[in-house]
């Protein structure tokens, strides 16, 4: 092989070289800048009120504030959401949930929306929790004081599997029940949460 085969090879050599860590290099950036909702954080156990009872039907969440505690508990398949709070400019949110029946537990989701007076419901975030009996918490802040807002819970698997958790929120200043606020449009969502709007009742 001559002196310039040679150096013909070597800069074929690097130029693959160099093609391959550009494409490592995309596919590393396409991930960190990934849409996948943040983990929420390990926390200490939810203890709700003595009065508060979890519900015997599927597609129902109760709920009981008391001072800026709003506790919750619920029975969802596929989708479940609370009522209207408003908050006073952030909101950390527990969440503690199984899934009744013997396949691995996965996530599932808290999707945050803001409820506005023309009857839209803007997206807002998203928290992953491990739906394994674990308690973990996740706090919204940026949130505007005396603004409406909604947490939609909901499973990340398509199969229809039932999920029964607890939950709190601290910071609310008030609940507003369903029957005043009507049913909302939905703005602003990533496609996967679009269907998560779905019905609760108490």
């Amino acid at each position: 092989m001559n002196t310039k085969t040679k150096l013909s090879a070597c800069c074929a050599a690097l130029l693959f070289a160099l093609t391959a860590c550009a494409q490592d290099t995309v596919l590393v950036r396409s991930v960190s800048e990934s849409e996948a909702a943040p983990h929420a954080a390990p926390c200490e156990a939810i203890v709700l009120p003595n009065t508060l009872r979890m519900p015997m039907t599927d597609g129902v969440v109760r709920t009981q504030l008391n001072g800026d505690v709003l506790s919750g508990a619920f029975t969802a398949v596929n989708s479940c959401r609370t009522h209207g709070f408003y908050t006073a400019g952030s909101a950390t949110v527990s969440f503690q949930a199984t899934v009744e029946d013997e396949a691995p537990p996965a996530d599932a989701r808290l999707a945050l929306w803001r409820l506005s007076a023309d009857g839209t419901a803007q997206y807002q975030e998203t928290v992953a929790f491990a739906c394994d009996g674990a308690a973990q918490a996740h706090t919204f802040t940026g949130l505007e004081p005396g603004a409406l807002y909604r947490l939609v819970l909901s499973y990340t698997e398509s199969a229809a599997r039932r999920m029964t958790g607890l939950f709190t929120v601290e910071g609310v200043t008030a609940e507003v029940e369903d029957e005043e606020l009507g049913e909302a449009v939905l703005v602003g969502a990533p496609q996967d949460e679009k269907t998560q709007e779905g019905d609760c009742d108490d």
